[in-house]
């Protein structure tokens, strides 16, 4: 199948898998190899259980992408840089900490482009 005509996907780590969970890294690399195409226009991770998102999430390559959903992934603390999608219309993310807010590169452009819902839980990583 040829992935430049998807322009939706969802990434759904199930609950019973985290009685098989590895490493984060494990997690980070099965992410990596999923690199979707550049025209997604609607992206969605739950359940993820890496530490951080790969590269490929937040890339500004992804000059369609208007709806992201990074949602259930208690592990991961980093957001990745969000404000660089331009495109990017809705986001809703749910973090349990944050280390890196690489989301806020340009705040002042940023929130004017969103209508984001974030949730940050009081939690360490």
């Amino acid at each position: 199948m040829d992935k430049e005509y998807l322009d939706e996907l969802w990434f759904l780590w199930s609950r019973d898998a985290n009685d098989h969970f590895t490493n984060s890294q494990s997690e980070m690399d099965i992410l990596c190899k999923l690199q979707p195409s550049k025209n997604l226009k609607r992206l969605g991770i739950h359940g993820y259980r890496g530490t951080r998102y790969p590269e490929w999430v937040g890339d500004p390559s992804y000059h369609n992408l208007v709806r992201l959903f990074l949602t259930g992934c208690s592990n991961c603390c980093i957001i990745p840089p969000l404000g660089q999608l331009q495109t990017l219309k809705y986001s809703q993310i749910y973090l349990k900490s944050v280390i890196n807010l690489a989301f806020f590169i340009d705040i002042n452009s940023a929130l004017e482009m969103l209508s984001n819902s974030i949730f940050f839980f009081n939690s360490y990583c």
